[in-house]
This record gives C-alpha cells, structure tokens and sequence, in this order.
C-alpha cells in the first residue's frame, strides 16, 4: 500500500524537521532558520 508508506515518511519527516539541528541543516541555502517558528526564512 503506497499510500501508507507516504503517509509514514512525510509523518517522520514533520517530526524530524522541526529539530534545530535538521533545521539549520536543511537551512543553509541563502536560508535563514527562524528560531520561533522553526521555519526557513529567506535572508534577503
């Protein structure tokens, strides 16, 4: 069942993501990590 199976990974990665280490990592792109929300902001 794919369904399932895509369900788990965006579950693990909803988890995952909000950790600061992940965060910063999946921020390093010209991104900025905005510590309140935990969220990818672009650093203009």
């Amino acid at each position: 069942m794919p369904g399932i199976k895509r369900i788990l990974t965006v579950t693990i990665l909803a988890l995952c993501l909000p950790s600061p280490g992940n965060a910063q990592a999946q921020c390093t792109n010209g991104f900025d990590l905005d510590r309140q929300s935990g969220q990818c902001l672009a650093s203009l």
